[in-house]
């Protein structure tokens, strides 16, 4: 449980993506924004929103204010009336690779004018978007306020991002370096990208810099616990037949493995013109397509070919965004009937689909001559919490280690198709005489429960304000 600290003390809580949003990120925000208000804080949110709003927590209640600038950039009303708010310098861009330039600008205005009003002891911001660092960072020293950065992703240190031209590249390295530099905290969502922060910064940065994992909710799996065993026995009938595999979450890389040898042509020749020109920098580095279902589903399809069982008996379910590139390849595989798109999904919906797989799967892109990958997907400690098997499409690095460490991981490299085939024909196997074998190590897996990442949370939080 999160501790009881009975405080009152406000934190301005800096995020693009927060609830409803069914994004990794915006669940995570919503995650710790509870963790605040259950441990005595007030929180103030400054997000993004489909139209600019104020919204004002019920009376007698625990709930966050919440400020949303619209992704056109415009204020609440009750902002807009305020003339002395300072405005982004015209003449400092802000950094990339996804500067967001309109709603950055708008929400620099918001925090100012929250801090005003709210009186913030610390401001807490969590990125990407990268811009929203060098938002907090600024307003953070205008206002003399502490500074947590949490990084969901590696910025300039540990990512190969693509920049516009070499004036763009330089702006994040020196971005990143003063976020960081200046933040009280930094939190990381892997051990390896903390350890890839502490490699590139002096000592007195890497002392700063905590690691807190995505988790999974225990209360949404008690949830279906509960429901009566008439209906969880009727369910597993109705399912007995097929091997149920599910991927929840982000694809990418799909329109990499779907373009043409002319487009892709073209492409390269730009992107070559550019870099001469401009001193551009590109993401060749990055294997997306490790991140593509493409070689899923020419294994799935091999396996088909050869067995009519399989074919019969197996289902594809994604949810998340649909893809029309998918259902082509579907129909072309000739697997249109075995596979199906649910799109995107509550936590609660995507819950109840991971419950009725036999078999999750998960896969990360690749980063070209790097021996050991930092980056763990979200949907991974989802699937952990669940003690599920997992097919794990991974390329040496924190998340295949972690899914062999929980001892529920069957893993495959992620484009290697016979072998990602052999592994699955030897899961259907086990499916068919009764079920998949795991061996789940539950106090290993038990660590990364939302309760204690909370629970983290919150003492780093309250860290920062015992410092000052």
């Amino acid at each position: 449980m999160v501790p009881e600290t009975g405080s009152k003390k406000t934190v301005l809580y800096l995020t693009r993506y927060y609830t409803p949003s069914f994004s990794a990120a915006g669940i995570r925000a919503g995650r710790f924004v509870d963790a605040l208000l259950q441990s005595g804080h007030k929180v103030i949110v400054a997000t993004v929103g489909e139209r600019a709003c104020l919204e004002k927590p019920s009376k007698g209640t625990s709930e966050p204010w919440v400020c949303r600038v619209s992704d056109r950039g415009e204020l609440p009303t009750e902002l807009r009336s305020e003339r002395t708010l300072p405005s982004w310098p015209w003449w400092k861009p802000l950094p990339g690779p996804d500067p967001d330039p309109k709603c950055s600008r708008a929400l620099f205005q918001a925090c100012h004018s929250l801090v005003r009003s709210h009186k913030p002891y610390l401001i807490y911001v969590t990125s990407p978007p990268f811009s929203l660092l060098a938002v907090a960072h600024e307003v953070a020293d205008i206002c003399g306020l502490p500074l947590i950065v949490e990084m969901r992703d590696a910025w300039y240190s540990g990512m190969y991002w693509p920049y516009r031209d070499a004036r763009r590249r330089r702006l994040a390295r020196e971005w990143e370096a003063r976020c960081l530099s200046d933040a009280d905290v930094i939190v990381t969502v892997t051990q390896s990208h903390k350890k890839i922060l502490q490699d590139n910064y002096p000592a007195d940065v890497a002392e700063k810099i905590v690691n807190i994992p995505h988790s999974f909710d225990k209360s949404l799996l008690e949830e279906k616990q509960s429901h009566s065993n008439i209906e969880r026995q009727g369910r597993s009938q109705l399912c007995k037949k097929n091997f149920t595999i599910t991927y929840v979450g982000q694809v990418r890389g799909i329109d990499v493995t779907t373009e043409s040898f002319g487009r892709r042509t073209l492409r390269g020749l730009s992107r070559w013109v550019r870099r001469i020109l401009l001193g551009a920098n590109f993401s060749e580095k990055l294997r997306l397509d490790w991140m593509s279902p493409i070689h899923l589903l020419r294994a799935l399809t091999q396996l088909a070919e050869r067995d009519a069982e399989f074919r019969e008996r197996l289902r594809l379910v994604f949810v998340g965004r649909k893809y029309n590139e998918i259902d082509i390849l579907t129909r072309q595989m000739n697997l249109s009937t075995n596979v199906k798109q649910h799109g995107p999904q509550s936590p609660v919906q995507a819950q109840e689909f991971v419950e009725q797989a036999d078999l999750l799967v998960v896969n990360l892109y690749g980063i070209v001559g790097m021996d050991y990958h930092w980056c763990v997907p979200c949907k991974l400690y989802t699937y952990l919490g669940t003690q599920k098997p997992v097919l794990a499409l991974l390329p040496p690095g924190e998340a295949r280690d972690l899914v062999l460490r929980a001892g529920t991981g069957f893993v495959a490299d992620p484009d290697n198709i016979e072998e990602i085939a052999g592994v699955l024909e030897s899961l259907f196997r086990q499916h068919q005489v009764g079920e998949i074998t795991v061996k789940p190590d539950r106090d290993f897996i038990c660590q990364f429960d939302l309760r204690h990442q909370q629970t983290r949370f919150i003492r780093v939080v309250e860290s920062v304000s015992e410092r000052k």
